[in-house]
């Protein structure tokens, strides 16, 4: 059998840390403990909906950049809301997302769920945070989370994509007031006993500590389900010093 082209095996490396970079617990297979060995992404051809309806954007889907232009073209002076429900993205599109939303001094508000990219990017950069009664929030890892490679070039391949990503990310939490923690605290080993679960969602007072200030809970309480799509979701309440 004839060796691949080195372009088709570049190709494929760069694609599968592509594919990491999109990954979200919530949309594959893939394990709070982060293996680049066998990473799925969510094949829906599903496309993102935005519209706008008076002084909110709609943002319904995958985090995309197409989707990204079009919340950019739908902002004017009477925009004051981003009402997103998401499983996330890759994460540059998060950020490019959040940046939006940052300057443009939007609130977010989570309709049913924001997972993974959206949660790590987008909710923070909110002017106003708001979560409906069962709006559900997850993280399960960022740009600094540890990762176990099958060889080395794609280790390699990874790194010169991740590198830029960390730098970018910590600049991002710092422009926006939120601790870069807030993506990988649920990975410390006093929660390896939920590594089955999806990832994890923080109390009002977790999020405030990393920062997330101006959160708006609903007056009867906000009650996010703990399940989603057969897999649980922990919740942190107090953050360790």
């Amino acid at each position: 059998m004839k060796n691949k082209p080195a372009t088709t095996k570049a190709k494929n490396i760069k694609s599968r840390v592509i594919a990491f970079s999109a990954c979200s617990i919530f949309l594959s297979s893939c394990s709070l403990q982060s293996n680049v060995k066998n990473i799925a992404v969510d094949n829906s051809d599903a496309e993102t909906q935005v519209y706008k309806h008076g002084d909110t954007v709609f943002y319904i889907g995958a985090i995309s950049d197409e989707a990204n232009k079009q919340l950019v073209s739908h902002i004017d002076k009477n925009t004051k809301t981003l009402k997103i429900s998401s499983r996330g993205g890759e994460i540059m599109l998060g950020m490019d997302l959040g940046d939006i939303i940052f300057a443009n001094s939007l609130n977010v508000e989570v309709d049913e769920f924001c997972f993974s990219s959206c949660a790590n990017y987008v909710f923070p950069a909110g002017k106003t945070k708001i979560l409906n009664k069962n709006s559900m929030i997850g993280w399960h890892g960022g740009a600094l989370q540890k990762m176990v490679f099958d060889d080395s070039e794609t280790e390699l391949a990874y790194k010169s994509y991740i590198e830029p990503a960390q730098k970018r990310e910590a600049e991002y939490f710092r422009k926006i007031g939120v601790m870069q923690l807030s993506t990988i605290y649920g990975q410390r080993d006093e929660f390896k006993h939920f590594e089955k679960c999806a990832g994890w969602n923080y109390s009002k007072k977790a999020m405030a500590y990393f920062g997330m200030k101006n959160i708006i809970l609903p007056h009867d309480g906000w009650q996010p389900n703990t399940n989603f799509n057969g897999k649980c979701i922990f919740s942190i309440d107090d953050i360790k010093h």
